[in-house]
């Protein structure tokens, strides 16, 4: 799980389930369980733009701000703004 190029604080190796996701005005916020018993993390990101997705990855390559667990991710040009992988 990437923003901005660079791994989420605090989950380097860490498995987690999709919890829910909402559109809300103009942020997608995505919350992710960490497994096996964790609590929804809750994920912003503000004013995405250019996601592209499929059954085991979304992109989105653009966007104002990321914000990881209540902290926003320093923004990296020429990166996108969120990678995610899934498995099953």
């Amino acid at each position: 799980m990437l923003a901005w190029g660079a791994e989420l604080p605090s989950v380097a190796g860490a498995s987690f389930r999709l919890d829910k996701v909402l559109a809300l005005g103009p942020g997608l916020h995505i919350y992710l369980r960490l497994l096996p018993h964790g609590s929804p993390i809750h994920m912003k990101i503000a004013q995405p733009s250019g996601a592209t997705l499929d059954d085991r990855h979304i992109e989105i390559n653009g966007a104002k701000y990321v914000q990881w667990a209540g902290r926003k991710i320093p923004k990296l040009g020429g990166q996108p703004a969120l990678v995610l992988s899934f498995t099953e």
